[in-house]
């Protein structure tokens, strides 16, 4: 069984994970969607959210198993997270 992790670090792990290695997984993919409740992020993890975005933006992540399709939506929601 895996140990209980609180959606606080999971943002944590994952944007660390894919800013460490330049690349998203659809396993992380799918983690940060299930995840991010905008009306609940602290100003750490919107931090967090704005870098992963920059380096969306950017160009500078490899996506693993996502298609372009699946991309937009997740942008649009950490987009939307960051704002609130």
């Amino acid at each position: 069984m895996l140990p209980y992790q609180s959606p606080k670090q999971i943002i944590e792990e994952v944007c660390k994970e894919v800013l460490l290695s330049f690349q998203m997984t659809d396993l992380e993919f799918n983690l940060l969607s299930l995840v991010i409740e905008p009306d609940l992020l602290d100003d750490n993890e919107k931090r967090l959210i704005h870098r992963l975005l920059y380096a969306m933006r950017k160009g500078w992540l490899t996506f693993v198993g996502i298609s372009e399709e699946q991309i937009a939506p997740i942008k649009y929601r950490l987009e939307r997270a960051i704002k609130s």
